[in-house]
């Protein structure tokens, strides 16, 4: 009889520890998914602001002053480049 009274306590210990592993898990998955959606949020503004940046540089490159006829050159040749291609195209 004291052998199954034994067996019960442990069974019983055994059952509370089970349920708070498991309410710590799912408190751990719910954090998980919190932090995934959170990182997705985040990389969709590094991805915003990267775009931005670039722009910015673009805008830059175009107005500033010391650039500006280095970048009028680049968009000449350019020029120069499609309307070459445009020729052959017509031929």
């Amino acid at each position: 009889m004291e052998e199954l009274t034994l067996l019960h306590t442990k069974l019983d210990k055994l059952l509370k520890k089970h349920a708070a592993m498991k309410a710590e898990k799912e408190g751990l998955e719910e954090e998980l998914r919190k932090q995934k959606t959170e990182l997705e949020k985040l990389n969709k503004k590094v991805t915003n602001l990267e775009g931005q940046l670039a722009t910015a540089k673009t805008a830059e490159a175009l107005t500033g002053k010391e650039d500006k006829t280095a970048v009028r050159k680049e968009l000449d040749v350019l020029i120069g480049d499609i309307d070459k291609l445009l020729a052959s195209l017509d031929d």
